[in-house]
C-alpha cells in the first residue's frame, strides 16, 4: 500500500500561507502590493487589533469582474505572467498569484471588487479558503479586501503571534517602506479606529520623507544620482549626524521593490569611511533602477530578497557612486578616498517615480 498522498487543496493552501502570510503585516503587505499593481492612487489600510482580528484594504484602482474576482482567489492565478519567460522581466509588485488564496485559507474574507466597465460591483466571502457567498452590490470603482480573524484555523500560528503594540510596528513599518516608494500614492493607517497615519500624495521622496520622519531628518539628507548603462542609484542619503545603531532606517528598493540586502547595506557603509562613529550604520532611502532580467525576485517567499545576475558590478557601482557623493561633502575633509570612478555618467535630475527636489 502507497504511504505517498496528494494534499488536499485546503492544506497545500495552508502551508502556502505558512510562507506567504507570517503575521499580519504580512497579509497587509500582500494587499497593498496588490491594489498597487491595480494602478491605485489612494490606499486605506484599516485594522483592529494589531491586525490580528481585522484588517480592511481600500483601494480606487482599475477593480475586477465577477469572473476574475472568483479566479483570483484561486492558487497561482494572476494577471501578471503567463509563461516561463515572464518571470524574468517582473515589473509589478506581485505575481505568483498566492497572496490572496494563502491569506484566504486561514481567515474569513470578504473581497468586493468593481472595474469601470461594470455597473455593479461583485462581492465575495470565503471561510478557510471555501466560497460561502457570491453577490453583486453596488460600490465605487476600485477593490475593498477584509480580512477577519487571521490564522483562526491554525492556531499553531496563532500563538508566535507578539503583542498588539508589537504586530501594529510591524505593520507600520512594512506600510512605511511601501510609501516611501511610492511618493505618488496616498496612504492611511486606521487602527481600532484611530488614524495612525494619513500620507497625501508627495511629488518627490524628499516631502515623503518628512512626512514620515520629520522636517529635521529630511533636512539632514544627502540627494544622491547616478547613472549608467547597466544601473541606476537614486535617493538620499542622511549625513553622519542622522547614524543610527541599528538598521531600521535603512531602505533599498530596486525598482520601487522594497528588500533586503545586507551586503548592499554593508558596501554604503564601507562608502563612509571614518565618517560615522563605531558601531554606527549610516541612514539612507536609495532605489536601485535595473533591467528586470537582471535580476530574480521569485527567490524569497515574501519577495524581500533578490538575486542580481551581475551582482559584483553593481556592488562596486553602489560603492563609487556613493563614494563619489560623500568626497563632495564637508563631512569628507578629513576623509581619504580613492580616485573619483569615471566610468558611468551622472546626472542631477531624477526619475519618475523618484523625482528628487534640489
Amino acid at each position: 500500500m502507497s504511504i505517498i498522498k496528494i494534499l488536499p487543496e485546503s492544506l497545500i493552501n495552508q502551508i502556502a500561507a505558512g510562507e506567504v502570510v507570517e503575521r499580519p503585516a504580512s497579509a497587509v503587505k500582500e494587499l497593498v502590493e496588490n491594489s498597487i499593481d491595480s494602478g491605485a492612487t489612494e490606499i486605506i489600510v484599516e485594522i483592529k487589533d494589531a491586525g490580528k482580528t481585522f484588517i480592511k484594504i481600500s483601494d480606487n484602482g482599475c477593480g475586477m469582474s465577477a469572473e476574475d474576482l472568483e479566479l483570483a482567489l484561486q492558487r497561482h492565478a494572476t494577471s501578471k505572467i503567463s509563461d516561463e519567460t515572464d518571470l524574468w522581466k517582473i515589473k509589478t509588485m506581485g505575481f505568483r498569484g498566492e497572496a490572496l488564496a494563502s491569506i484566504a485559507s486561514v481567515s474569513k474574507l470578504i473581497i468586493r471588487s468593481k472595474s469601470a466597465e461594470d455597473l455593479a460591483g461583485i462581492e465575495i466571502q470565503t471561510d478557510g479558503g471555501e466560497l460561502r457567498m457570491k453577490q453583486e452590490l453596488g460600490m465605487k470603482n476600485g477593490t475593498q479586501v477584509e480580512v477577519y480573524n487571521l490564522f483562526f484555523n491554525t492556531p499553531a500560528r496563532q500563538k508566535y503571534l507578539k503583542q498588539d503594540s508589537t504586530e501594529l510596528n510591524h505593520i507600520t513599518t512594512t506600510l512605511n517602506a511601501i510609501a516611501l516608494g511610492n511618493p505618488g500614492l496616498a496612504f492611511k493607517l486606521v487602527h481600532n479606529e484611530k488614524i495612525v497615519f494619513e500620507l497625501a500624495k508627495s511629488s518627490d521622496l524628499i516631502s515623503r520623507i518628512a512626512d514620515i520622519f520629520g522636517r529635521s531628518t529630511a533636512e539632514a539628507m544627502l540627494p544622491i544620482f547616478y547613472g549608467g548603462s547597466s544601473f541606476q542609484i537614486e535617493g538620499f542619503i542622511g549625513k553622519p549626524l542622522l547614524s543610527r545603531s541599528t538598521s531600521q532606517h535603512q531602505y533599498f528598493f530596486v525598482n520601487r521593490r522594497h528588500i533586503q540586502q545586507y551586503l548592499l547595506a554593508n558596501t554604503i557603509k564601507t562608502a563612509f569611511h571614518s565618517m560615522l562613529m563605531e558601531n554606527k550604520k549610516p541612514v539612507f532611502i536609495l532605489n536601485i533602477t535595473i533591467d528586470p532580467a537582471l535580476i530574480d525576485v521569485n527567490v524569497h517567499p515574501q519577495k524581500m530578497e533578490v538575486r542580481f545576475r551581475e551582482g559584483s558590478a553593481l556592488f562596486r557601482f553602489v560603492l563609487q557612486a556613493l563614494e563619489q557623493h560623500l568626497a563632495k561633502t564637508p563631512w569628507a575633509a578629513h576623509t581619504q578616498y580613492p580616485e573619483p570612478y569615471t566610468g558611468t555618467s551622472a546626472s542631477p535630475q531624477g526619475t519618475q517615480g523618484w523625482p528628487l527636489r534640489e
